[in-house]
């Protein structure tokens, strides 16, 4: 903090963490203040009061000011503040470290400024050198005002008008679009625009009653990267959502933004609704681009009576990271039910002139062992199928294909309604080294085995 315009004894400037951009959300702070020197405040959860180290800063913290360097550290579920006078040397805060239980991803962290002031009065401060690692994913700095009245609620719509003065609107489903704090995508289907697309003079963006014709609420909005877009691939990901490592959220939520932020729209819903499938249901999981069933999930939900055969008609693309369910005992993509935990050093690529593999130089470090193992099946073969990969010294495969149309293996009674993959990804649930719960379908890829599987789903997609 280079320099902080003081308007109140707590105006403060800093680095803060918070759970969500909710004013009640948990968050910590570390900030160097008016006059009450660099001071370490939290609220531990959602919606309760916020407090601070007043009864234990010492002396010396009360007394720093402006130009001062800081630091915020988080190790979840603890979070600690740090201060130096040469940006060399930190000193832990004397209130170190908070307990504060925010969910584990995706979270925010960034400068924070307040005047502390009761009136429209506002801080100035000046920062400089920010870092960070661990972690923090980098990207351009956007901003939000926590806690004060902003924009009003107003429909939003986008109008297209042509040549010969005709028009469509579109609608944007979220009826409080005018509230949003982050970047968020406006999708309009060219499909569902009733006019000569050949021929747009005129786009819009329109915030209130198009029946009246006046403008809509109150405040202000940042419009961005208008443009025009291939079809979005849809993905559903089929989930058991559990919580084996009692963090609060589903252990497979992480893979959801890796996947968004690769272009996929993710049908992520909750409630474990794929259990049970009817007509319905298997109409949805064939309109998809790829359905991708997850490491979250209990095998014996998958296998009941016609359950095996109507997942394996679905035409749509499918890759399961779920070993379990490709036994000789569930779906039968496997003549075995030997399975086997572990985290290899390597992944051998056998397939080297598959699209998605292709310039891949074995072996690939592609599991993270301190996240935690996967299950992988003991064999090197796969019946009518072709091994893309395996792990390297060991005979287990990792990466199975097979071709629409084929038995999965000779007397399977089970064949590909599309192409199949199976990729061995995402923690078996457990205990680590440290004693701490492993949750089930944790994304364990390092970032090259995360690029293969990226690659992968890539080529089931089409791109």
């Amino acid at each position: 903090v280079d320099s902080l315009a003081s308007t109140d004894d707590w105006t403060k400037a800093g680095i803060m963490i918070r759970e969500t951009l909710d004013a009640g959300s948990s968050f910590a702070m570390i900030t160097a203040t008016g006059v009450n020197g660099v001071r370490f405040q939290a609220r531990a959860m959602a919606d309760q009061d916020a407090i601070s180290d007043t009864s234990v800063a010492t002396d010396e913290q009360k007394a720093l000011a402006a130009p001062v360097w800081i630091k915020i550290e988080r190790t979840f579920p603890m979070i600690s503040a740090y201060y130096s006078t040469d940006g060399v040397a930190f000193t832990p805060m004397s209130w170190n470290p908070q307990v504060i239980p925010m969910t584990p991803a995706p979270i925010y962290i960034g400068l924070a400024v307040t005047s502390h002031s009761g009136d429209s009065t506002y801080a100035d401060a000046v920062f400089s050198e920010l870092s960070s690692d661990g972690g923090v994913l980098p990207g351009p700095l956007t901003s939000a005002e926590i806690g004060l009245t902003g924009n009003s609620a107003a429909p939003m719509y986008i109008v297209l008008e042509d040549a010969s003065g005709a028009s469509a609107a579109v609608l944007n489903p979220d009826p409080d679009a005018t509230l949003q704090t982050s970047a968020t995508d406006f999708v309009v289907e060219l499909a569902d625009v009733a006019i000569d697309l050949s021929a747009v003079t005129k786009v819009s963006l329109v915030v209130g009653d198009l029946d009246t014709g006046l403008p809509g609420g109150s405040g202000s909005l940042t419009i961005n990267n208008v443009r025009l877009l291939s079809k979005q691939p849809l993905i559903v990901w089929v989930s058991g959502f559990y919580d084996d490592n009692g963090d609060g959220v589903s252990d497979d939520e992480p893979w959801i933004p890796l996947l968004e932020a690769e272009g996929y729209k993710v049908d992520y819903t909750p409630g474990n609704i794929w259990v049970d499938l009817d007509d319905a249901k298997i109409a949805t999981l064939n309109e998809a681009d790829l359905i991708i069933v997850s490491r979250n999930s209990n095998s014996g939900d998958f296998d009941d009576g016609e359950e095996p055969t109507q997942w394996n008609s679905v035409t749509t693309p499918l890759i399961l990271s779920s070993t379990h369910i490709i036994r000789s005992s569930r779906w039968k993509w496997l003549d075995t039910t030997s399975l086997s935990n572990m985290a290899p050093e390597g992944m051998e690529i056998l397939a080297v002139d598959h699209p998605a593999l292709a310039g891949v130089a074995s072996p690939v470090a592609a599991i993270d062992a301190a996240v935690g193992p996967s299950t992988l099946p003991n064999v090197v073969e796969a019946g009518n199928g072709t091994v893309l990969a395996k792990v390297a010294d060991a005979d287990a495969s990792w990466i199975i294909e097979w071709d629409t149309g084929v038995e999965f293996y000779d007397g399977a009674g089970q064949f590909a309604g599309g192409p199949r993959v199976f990729f061995g990804a995402g923690t078996q649930e457990g205990t680590n080294e440290a004693g701490g719960a492993i949750g089930r379908g944790e994304m364990n890829l390092t970032n090259a085995g995360l690029a293969i599987f990226m690659d992968v789903v890539s080529s089931l997609v089409g791109n």
